[in-house]
């Protein structure tokens, strides 16, 4: 019996973008008109043939329940106790600090496979609903001190020309934001990462990943100075494989002599991969939780979603968050700094937007394939 490839989040994303198109098509055609219903039972058998697909190429559902906490018995990781709750927006102490990872799908509600169908026209097309999407996961990350976003849309068409990155820090309470749009398609689409923080970084710059397709970016953020400066990259990897390997050699080299790090965002290679071995073996990260499963969010079977961290900081807690806000599950992560680092928040006023002229004098806000100033 031949042997089947696995069914990729690219394949999804393929026949999403296929019909997105085709949806477009068929609502200009009725003139915006409402788009027509399906009958339950053929979303039924639409969904059960996708579930068959992932199951025969990706095995069975993960195990265990989301929130997902760090075992004890995990040599050199604590567990959180529990019942010990701060503030919204206000940070633990100043050792600890609190990280999200999350790929929002352009606050695309996504809660089944037949969704890539019918809710495909959103990707090209605004919608109230993704609004109030967007003000729930607002609501959700407010318990969090940095956060990384991807899969964000930085004011188009499609996001009621939102920037979606600026909105989230304003509605969650964040002192400090900053956006990189890594595909520019004017009105129509603006594919973006983000940062937010409630500590205003020193330095900020933008990287335009290698690829033979464009697109691709990593963010990168440094809190404080010299040696004793926390390093905070977030990346949104390409589909193919090749072009990962790629594009982690790059970031390998950023990263390189900085003590203390912390990638994070969606890789699209789960921790067993090839990429990730190499990442991980030519590096000083360490994957604190491996096999963390978050997408499709409504049944996990693909851990390509990670933070990762130097071996300087230690992690208290790593969870996927069971919110159904997008395709992917966000992953939640508590560090200790060391000693050497403290965490102190920024002022609070509507949002402090990071741009190139506000980073300080003789830092490149904008790297392609390179980067000047201290390595990042």
């Amino acid at each position: 019996m031949p042997r089947q490839e696995p069914v990729s989040p690219g394949d999804i994303r393929l026949l999403q973008l296929f019909m997105s198109t085709a949806e477009l098509l068929r609502r200009v055609g009725s003139r915006l008109g409402p788009v027509p219903t399906v009958r339950g039972p053929v979303l039924a058998k639409f969904d059960r043939l996708l579930s068959w697909m992932l199951r025969v190429a990706g095995g069975a559902a993960a195990p265990g329940r989301t929130p997902v906490s760090i075992p004890p018995e995990r040599a050199g990781i604590a567990v959180r106790e529990t019942g010990t709750g701060t503030c919204a927006g206000v940070p633990a102490s100043a050792r600890r600090v609190r990280l999200l990872s999350y790929n929002i799908q352009t606050g695309i509600a996504t809660c089944g496979y037949h969704h890539y169908v019918t809710h495909s026209w959103k990707h090209v097309l605004p919608h109230p609903e993704r609004v109030r999407n967007l003000n729930s996961i607002g609501r959700m990350i407010r318990d969090y001190d940095i956060v990384g976003l991807q899969e964000v849309d930085g004011g188009s068409l499609r996001s009621g020309f939102i920037n979606q990155t600026e909105y989230l820090a304003e509605k969650a309470g964040f002192a400090c934001w900053h956006g990189q749009t890594n595909r520019d398609f004017g009105a129509f689409a603006q594919h973006s990462i983000g940062l937010l923080s409630r500590m205003r970084p020193s330095e900020i710059v933008e990287h335009r990943l290698p690829g033979i397709i464009p697109g691709r970016g990593a963010l990168g953020a440094r809190f404080e100075h010299g040696d004793s400066s926390l390093v905070v990259l977030i990346l949104h990897l390409s589909l193919g494989r090749r072009a990962r390997l790629r594009q982690l050699g790059y970031v390998s080299e950023l990263i390189s002599g900085a003590p203390h790090v912390v990638l994070m965002g969606d890789l699209n290679c789960g921790s067993g991969s090839q990429e990730m071995h190499w990442l991980l073996r030519n590096t000083c990260l360490r994957d604190p939780l491996p096999d963390l499963c978050t997408f499709p969010s409504w049944r996990p079977l693909h851990n390509i979603d990670h933070i990762l961290v130097s071996p300087s900081l230690k992690v208290n807690t790593v969870e996927a968050l069971n919110y159904p806000f997008s395709d992917h599950l966000p992953v939640a992560m508590e560090i200790e700094l060391p000693e050497t680092l403290r965490f102190h928040p920024a002022p609070v006023q509507t949002g402090y937007a990071l741009s190139p002229s506000m980073v300080p004098a003789g830092i490149c806000a904008t790297a392609a394939l390179g980067h000047s100033g201290p390595a990042m």
